[in-house]
């Protein structure tokens, strides 16, 4: 899903645009894209992708909603690129925030390289999110690293 945000789920969007009573065209005025895109992604078939950080994240502020409700990942499974996500950013924006490397960024986002404690304290201020919660996003997908690894 090239992209798009991991694990969005279209049918948590639409019970969620239900439930404030909006239409498919109203949301995606609030929004700022065309109708279009939100039949894509609470269709998510064929070639339709889920959509990008900064896009889930005015999705969730016009529907009031967490980030993350709009995915079907729990807070406590979240990985750091999901925790990036939900905060409404792109790799190369956080990359650029941070002043590292993107290639750096993302070797530390599937648990490839050393998260110093510096960076788990500079990565609190963007993503809204606790050091522990750092810690515990990172230590998952460095136990995805080694489970794909061996």
């Amino acid at each position: 899903m090239p992209g798009g945000t991991r694990g969005f789920d279209p049918g948590r969007l639409r019970a969620l645009r239900g439930d404030r009573g909006l239409t498919q065209a109203e949301l995606a005025k609030g929004v700022g894209v065309r109708r279009t895109y939100l039949v894509q992604w609470e269709r998510l078939g064929g070639r339709a992708t889920a959509p990008t950080a900064p896009m889930l994240r005015r999705l969730a502020d016009v529907l009031q909603v967490r980030p993350c409700d709009l995915t079907c990942i729990e807070p406590e499974q979240a990985l750091l690129s999901d925790l990036r996500a939900w905060a409404g950013l792109s790799q190369p924006d956080l990359a650029r925030a941070l002043q590292v490397p993107e290639t750096t960024l993302s070797a530390v986002e599937r648990g490839q390289r050393p998260l110093h404690a510096s960076l788990a304290e500079r990565l609190t201020v963007y993503l809204g999110v606790t050091v522990d919660e750092i810690q515990r996003a990172y230590d998952l997908a460095r136990q995805g690293s080694v489970d794909s690894a061996g």
